[in-house]
């Protein structure tokens, strides 16, 4: 993931809710200094995209494992319309800038 490595306290921190800058980001009830979860679902774009650009991620991660554990044991691992699907996820992940490509 693009600068994992830099914002993995940061999701830590929002996993938590242990900051209250970012616990204030998902809810929408607010009195005075207290805050209150919403009613209604909250979307906010630019917390949903990274998050859900890291699930696919974690997603495409593991189908790889899988398919090398699989080839491993068994010898055949995903198909081809698998990993046509898993090479969309990784497209749609570089053009949504949650992944880049490093330079060989």
């Amino acid at each position: 993931l693009k600068d994992f490595g830099r914002i993995y306290g940061q999701y830590n921190n929002f996993a938590h809710v242990s900051v209250d800058a970012i616990a204030k980001l998902i809810v929408q009830s607010e009195q005075g200094e207290l805050n209150g979860p919403s009613l209604l679902p909250v979307y906010n774009e630019e917390l949903a995209i990274p998050f859900y650009g890291m699930h696919v991620f974690f997603i495409v991660c593991t189908a790889g494992q899988i398919h090398s554990v699989f080839e491993e044991i068994f010898g055949c691992g995903i198909n081809e319309e698998e990993a046509k699907w898993l090479f969309l996820a990784v497209e749609i992940l570089k053009k949504a800038d949650i992944i880049k490509a490093v330079p060989a």
